[in-house]
């Protein structure tokens, strides 16, 4: 008996001691983060003071515990930025991408696969864009211009014909109206047909997207699928959508695996994250100066203004929205920095062809 409750005053005491622990802990919680910034970025602080952080020297990479093992080289990566500018980023004024009418101009934006002399396949677009094109399971970035012609049926020169048809979708923006505070952002949907190489859109959305980063990078929501007009806001997750210069790296707060192993980059980057209320949605992308200038290259518009970024071999482009659950509406920040150690890009060249987007692999019959 004088054994048990022995044991049970430890266990007590243990208790007592664990609570008080767990108290000063919630206090510390208070202490540290009285403004109530994101839950992560605050557990994460306190865990580092309570010294559950990251161990202060690296294990070196190798395999561990194994007698006479030999040590393998670390993974290279980028550095850390350094942050060279701070901006805010107002979610309220980027409006939706919804769907409206197809005019008789916008027919004209149809699309085609034509076989090159290489014996692989190329991608076209009428209505002077540079777009995105997801067909099955293939996708490729194209501006090549498609040849007009006065019969809607007639099959392209170089088109190779096969049977059958496949759901199709393309969206991107108007090279001719591109400007530094604005893109004419548009996504059509159609059916593509294997035996005349073409598609022309059965469904049709644009917006007018904002600039982020005058010049360089829009921004605009959009719905999936694309809604039929503005939703109320907060009535449902929202997907944040950032159009910029081809990335080189991209982070993202993305839940779909697919968008993370294979992300949309190619003539241009699409950053895709979700977001509701009571959640946060974050992205960042690594552009290359190279990359950054054929980008800019593409313009009808040009402009005499600086741009809005570092000068710099490779910089880094963030731009992070919180929305607590009793705002009306989310709160964002954007951020502008150079990633060190990356080599010097003079005379350097885009490793993107922007002359003739070539389709990598040849489309697939259905």
């Amino acid at each position: 008996m004088t054994k048990m409750n022995a044991k049970g005053a430890k266990g007590r005491e243990r208790e007592k001691s664990e609570s008080l622990s767990l108290r000063s802990n919630t206090n510390l919680f208070s202490l540290l983060c009285p403004w109530r910034p994101s839950l992560r970025l605050c557990v994460f602080a306190v865990l580092s003071l309570l010294g559950c952080g990251p161990a202060g020297e690296p294990v070196a990479p190798g395999n561990i515990g194994v007698a006479g093992a030999t040590s393998r080289a670390p993974i290279p990566a980028s550095q850390r930025p350094d942050v060279d500018r701070s901006f805010p980023l107002d979610y309220d004024a980027l409006p939706h991408l919804v769907t409206t009418s197809i005019t008789p101009a916008d027919m004209s934006a149809g699309i085609a696969m034509i076989r090159a002399q290489n014996g692989v396949d190329q991608a076209r677009v009428g209505g002077n864009l540079l777009v995105e094109i997801e067909l099955g399971n293939s996708r490729t970035f194209t501006a090549e211009p498609l040849e007009p012609s006065s019969d809607a049926t007639q099959k392209p020169n170089g088109c190779v014909p096969r049977p059958g048809t496949s759901p199709v979708a393309w969206e991107g923006f108007s090279l001719a109206s591109w400007t530094d505070l604005f893109i004419d952002y548009v996504r059509f949907e159609g059916t593509y047909d294997f035996d005349t190489c073409t598609a022309k859109p059965t469904r049709f959305a644009r917006v007018r997207a904002p600039a982020v980063v005058p010049g360089v990078a829009y921004a605009f929501r959009t719905c999936v699928p694309v809604c039929t007009s503005v939703p109320a806001p907060g009535s449902r997750e929202e997907l944040l959508v950032i159009v910029g210069p081809p990335a080189k790296w991209v982070g993202a707060t993305v839940p779909w695996p697919s968008m993370q192993t294979n992300p949309h980059v190619g003539l241009f980057s699409r950053i895709i994250v979700p977001l509701k209320r009571g959640g946060s949605a974050s992205t960042f992308f690594h552009v290359a100066e190279p990359d950054l200038q054929a980008f800019l290259a593409r313009r009808r518009t040009k402009t005499g203004r600086s741009l809005d970024v570092p000068s710099a071999p490779l910089i880094q482009l963030s731009f992070d929205f919180s929305w607590p659950e009793g705002d009306p509406s989310p709160v964002g920040i954007g951020f502008a920095g150079v990633v060190p150690g990356a080599p010097g890009s003079s005379g350097a060249t885009s490793v993107y062809d922007f002359s003739d987007d070539v389709v990598e692999a040849a489309l697939a019959t259905p």
